[in-house]
């Protein structure tokens, strides 16, 4: 509800290009419960969990991929050359380097301690990784801001030939409204939590189906939306966010004193913007970037609340029902609200015909996906020389993405640049021989491709492993 409006209102107050403030942006956004249950909690503790997450990591860029491909291909969209292979190749030698880096193969016959031998080197690939993409990242932004300010100063010069007027960049930068009087403070609220108002929607029912859970949500996230009144701004709505929003970082499973610092935080911020704001004032475009962000932080964490559980339950299910392999259950179905909302957020931005942004935030997905699998595991706080021990169904799962990946890479070439529905119909005929492969090796009716591989005995002669 209020991931979209907040993201396209914070795209037009930044002075980035399309693209790139969906490349940075999206993937940070939906991600961010992530990094900080990394940051503040646990996400494993054990090799085990180390295990399996990885393995979950690897299933979420291969379905990431195939995700925001796709519907790409369906718009028949027009890359320029040089950003589809710096892009696809960032991501093919970022994939690469994650598997090497991580990918410990040791016969364990009396010989346990091996592994932790080059656990040490681990935090060196996370550092490698979390370096590499933040350069990366603003590389990004200070090329991207610079053109923009380039073609503004422009648009700006042509204007003051024709106008014969100068635009101070003062009142550009002292942007305040003035206080609206032709408006109530039960309007601004009714107007926030007002379903049908507020939901584009032409079948009716629907509307009055989600319109008390619509006026729920509508007090927990917040909306800064540039076609509504006072560009969405509601006092109540957001100090009353701020007051749920410790409730909602509990899926995360913060420690005691983590959670009450969060508490504290919060509330102090909701007793601040009491303070310092109107009800009938718009904030100034600073503050509502500062809001636009704050909104779109709840909004990923109660989305990733609701899909933990969900993924929770798909697991469980599968394991005590089939009786599946843990790794092809993570491989194949986990991850099940990132993959909801980046299905959404395509679909929004390609219905606006906001194109570049769309591949921007496809983009986004698949190379935070990447280059945080690693530092995500290893830099966190419950972290002491663990190893990640790569099965050889999330190597099956790798070997398909470099092949899908490489090989969109080319068709896209080969076809000027962009995305057909013959490359739709490849990656498809590729995820449904993925997903019979993995079928069949959960019935142990086929060995998986990293059942094959030779493995070399380390730093010890051949003859210890005779």
């Amino acid at each position: 509800m209020s991931l979209m409006p907040n993201f396209t209102a914070l795209m037009k107050l930044l002075p980035v290009s399309e693209y790139t403030f969906s490349f940075v942006y999206l993937g940070f956004c939906l991600f961010i419960p992530d990094y900080l249950q990394a940051a503040l909690a646990c996400i494993a503790d054990d090799n085990i969990h180390f295990s399996l997450s990885f393995s979950q990591l690897e299933g979420e860029i291969l379905r990431f991929f195939t995700v925001s491909i796709l519907p790409l291909c369906m718009l028949g969209y027009r890359v320029s050359g040089l950003l589809i292979w710096a892009n696809l190749l960032f991501i093919f030698l970022g994939a690469v380097y994650m598997f090497w880096a991580v990918k410990v193969k040791y016969k364990l016959y009396g010989r346990d301690d091996l592994p932790y031998v080059d656990s040490h080197s681990l935090r060196l690939n996370a550092v490698t990784f979390l370096g590499v993409f933040v350069v990366v990242i603003i590389f990004s932004l200070i090329v991207s801001y610079q053109h923009v300010r380039r073609q503004q100063k422009e648009e700006l010069e042509v204007e003051e030939y024709y106008n014969n007027s100068e635009v101070s960049s003062e009142e550009d930068l002292e942007y305040a409204t003035p206080k609206r009087r032709d408006l109530k403070r039960w309007q601004v609220w009714w107007h926030t939590v007002n379903a049908f108002r507020n939901m584009n929607e032409t079948h009716h029912w629907l509307v009055i189906v989600l319109s008390p859970f619509y006026f729920l949500a509508a007090h927990i996230l917040p909306v800064i939306d540039h076609s509504r009144d006072m560009s969405g701004w509601c006092k109540p709505v957001v100090a009353f966010s701020f007051i749920v929003l410790p409730f909602i970082f509990i899926g995360i499973h913060p420690p005691a004193s983590v959670f009450m610092s969060i508490v504290i935080t919060s509330w102090s911020l909701c007793l601040f913007i009491l303070c310092t704001t109107q009800t009938l004032q718009e904030p100034s475009k600073l503050g509502l970037g500062i809001f636009c962000v704050i909104s779109m932080i709840i909004c990923s964490c109660a989305l990733n609340t609701l899909s933990t559980e969900v993924d929770n339950l798909i697991y469980q299910y599968f394991c005590m029902r089939f009786q599946q392999n843990p790794d092809a259950i993570v491989l194949t179905l986990m991850c099940s609200g990132e993959m909801v909302a980046q299905v959404i957020v395509l679909q929004y931005l390609v219905d606006r015909n906001m194109v570049d942004a769309a591949y921007g935030s496809a983009m986004s997905m698949i190379t935070h996906t990447v280059y945080t699998a690693v530092p995500l595991l290893v830099l966190q706080s419950c972290y002491k020389d663990n190893y990640i021990l790569v099965s050889s169904s999330s190597e099956t799962c790798n070997v398909f993405f470099l092949l899908i990946c490489f090989g969109s890479l080319l068709h896209i070439s080969m076809s000027g640049y962009e995305f057909r529905m013959s490359l739709f119909f490849y990656m498809l005929a590729m995820d449904m021989a993925y997903f019979t492969f993995i079928y069949y090796f959960s019935h142990d009716w086929l060995r998986s491709f990293g059942a094959f591989n030779y493995i070399l005995p380390p730093f010890e002669s051949k003859k210890v492993w005779a």
